[in-house]
């Protein structure tokens, strides 16, 4: 007997079984990261790296250096794009790619397929990335595959060079999706990647490495919080002892350094003991030290002779005078801008007679190069970035600094920007609480001719703008015009850093270095903070880099990659007050 089938129970079948395939979709979209843009999740991570071949090699390093990790396990909520589902960024590099897999959650219902590209970089070529992503288990993990090829079409000649790998490989990634709480629980990969460069002057130049890594969910920091506080405070605190237990021991290089270099690009032995006890004195740390004691005398006593040299010492000496914490209000928007400085008259003679040499000095260069790149006569900002705070802080120390000087360099600065041909719409959140939504045209600064604009460069020139502009206008209100030309060129500067932040590598095009993070968390940090920015967009560019530099101290030694990393780290680091955040 046939069997027959109500015509409502049919139709109500049929509308459930549409309802289920519309709602596949939907279920996908359903799941986002449940971070907001002022926290973070850090993850434990553990990873292991072999060089398969050559076999025997005594330099593993080397080899492997394209996979090796340059950034604590972390995921800031500012990475993520508006529909909180993916990072929304460039991958800086090879060893990003897992991270940025596991991360991306647009094909987390349903598996699907895209491609990533790995922009041309100062490690690697341009390389086109397949993935592909399966569908989730019953017990909430996820596979996800990649495979890595170089293609030409995405190299610019211009900025081809010898050392850059081209790359072939293929990743395995299974997570584990936790929907309640919208995260990722963690994940584990093996990379595998071929890579060779053009180095014809290297007997062996390729290599295939492997990268097995996992990454397991541990906290979620929040920012203006007490843990916060606490991770930056004892960030600081534990790489001061560092620093001071270095200048406690008298066999330290610290004490020995050579003079190196010659005339103006003279880079005097004290330089290096100058940046210590600078960075010391403005976290207000070990000033009693006997150590300390001893290391001011011999800067007292130094007559360090290149224009670096000089100005390290300067800095080092006037920080003396700088009222305890003055920084520290800056940034959260308690003072405007560095006061004046009462100075004892020994050490304002001392300042005196160096301000002087370093002044004739630049006076003597042609106004077109009066900056240059170290050891060259190619103009660049970055000679600017000691030379412009030394000036600045020996103008507050009431040493006399000739206005022809500051206009010099001003226009210089000015001479050096790139702004580009469109407006860019960002909103800044200031320290005061203010927020405001601008349309700028960004101006970029180069390191030096034949390089890209660049993050740190842009910071540099951006804050030597706003630094020059204070000193113009202190000087003469005849001096308004060239100072405004200088405001403004810093706002198109801080448009092009807001546009670029990362803290994730050092921005620039196609250099996404992930190496130089301390000089730009620094010089970023003295642009954001001098126009008393504090957010991007919402997010706050402190709280990001923190998070950074926190998880890239070494856990041993408790310093960063060498002196003057952990230096600009700590000069980067500054201790948090408590109170609400302008970003929310």
């Amino acid at each position: 007997m046939r069997r027959t089938t109500c015509p409502y129970l049919r139709l109500n079948r049929l509308l459930t079984a549409f309802a289920l395939v519309c709602a596949a979709p939907l279920t996908a979209q359903s799941m986002t990261w449940q971070v907001e843009v002022d926290q973070a999740i850090r993850y434990v991570q553990e990873d292991r790296v072999e060089v398969l071949s050559p076999e025997g090699a005594e330099d593993k390093g080397w080899y492997a250096r394209f996979v090796r990790e340059e950034n604590p396990p972390v995921l800031l909520g500012g990475e993520l794009d508006e529909t909180r589902r993916f990072v929304d960024a460039p991958i800086f590099g090879i060893r990003l790619i897992a991270r940025r897999l596991a991360f991306d959650l647009r094909d987390v219902d349903g598996g699907g397929r895209r491609e990533l590209i790995l922009p041309q970089n100062n490690e690697s070529a341009g390389h086109r990335i397949d993935v592909r992503t399966y569908r989730e288990g019953q017990d909430g993990t996820q596979r996800i595959t990649a495979q890595i090829k170089h293609d030409p079409k995405l190299d610019e000649e211009r900025w081809s060079i010898e050392s850059q790998a081209r790359l072939r490989g293929t990743l395995e990634l299974t997570r584990t999706l936790d929907r309640a709480n919208g995260r990722v629980l963690g994940f584990q990969s093996e990379l595998i990647v071929e890579w060779q460069d053009d180095r014809d002057d290297m007997s062996i130049h390729r290599a295939r490495v492997r990268r097995i890594e996992s990454w397991t969910f541990r906290d979620v920091v929040e920012e203006d919080t007490p843990e916060f506080r606490k991770l930056t405070a004892n960030a600081i605190e534990e790489g001061v002892a560092a620093v001071l237990e270095e200048l406690r021991d008298p066999g330290d290089p610290i004490w020995s350094y050579e003079d190196a270099g010659e005339g103006e690009h003279a880079w005097s032995r004290e330089s290096e003991l100058a940046d210590y006890v600078r960075v010391l004195i403005e976290l207000g740390a070990g000033v009693q030290e006997p150590a300390m004691a001893t290391a001011l005398r011999k800067l007292r006593r130094a007559r360090p002779e290149g224009i670096q040299s000089r100005s390290l010492a300067i800095r080092a000496i006037a920080e003396l005078y700088t009222r305890p914490g003055e920084r520290v209000e800056i940034g959260h928007g308690l003072l405007a801008a560095p006061m004046p400085r009462e100075v004892a008259d020994e050490d304002r003679a001392w300042l005196a007679e160096r301000t002087a040499e370093l002044v004739e000095l630049l006076m003597a260069r042609d106004p077109e190069q009066i900056l240059v790149y170290p050891g060259s006569d190619s103009p660049s900002v970055d000679e600017g970035e000691q030379t412009v705070r030394a000036l600045e802080a020996a103008r507050l120390c009431g040493v006399a600094v000739p206005v022809e000087l500051w206009r010099r360099l001003g226009r210089f600065f000015l001479a050096q920007g790139t702004a580009e041909e469109r407006a860019v719409t960002l909103e800044f959140g200031f320290v005061d609480g203010q927020r405001r939504r601008v349309q700028v045209v960004p101006i970029g600064w180069k390191e030096g001719e034949g390089y890209p604009v660049g993050g740190t460069a842009t910071a540099i020139g951006t804050a030597s703008c706003l630094r020059i502009a204070a000193a113009l206008k202190a000087a003469s209100p005849r001096e308004a015009g060239l100072a405004g030309e200088l405001e403004l060129a810093a706002d198109g500067g801080l448009a092009w850093l807001g546009r670029e932040w990362t803290p994730l590598a050092h921005p620039g095009v196609p250099f996404h270095w992930a190496s130089y993070r301390a000089q730009w968390f620094e010089t970023a940090a003295q642009a954001f903070e001098r126009a008393g920015v504090r957010t991007i967009d919402g997010r706050d560019w402190y709280f990001e880099a923190a998070m950074i530099a926190e998880g890239l101290q070494y856990p041993r030694a408790k310093t960063w990659a060498g002196e003057h990393d952990t230096c600009r780290m700590l000069g980067f680091l500054r201790p948090q007050l408590a109170g609400p955040s302008t970003s929310r």
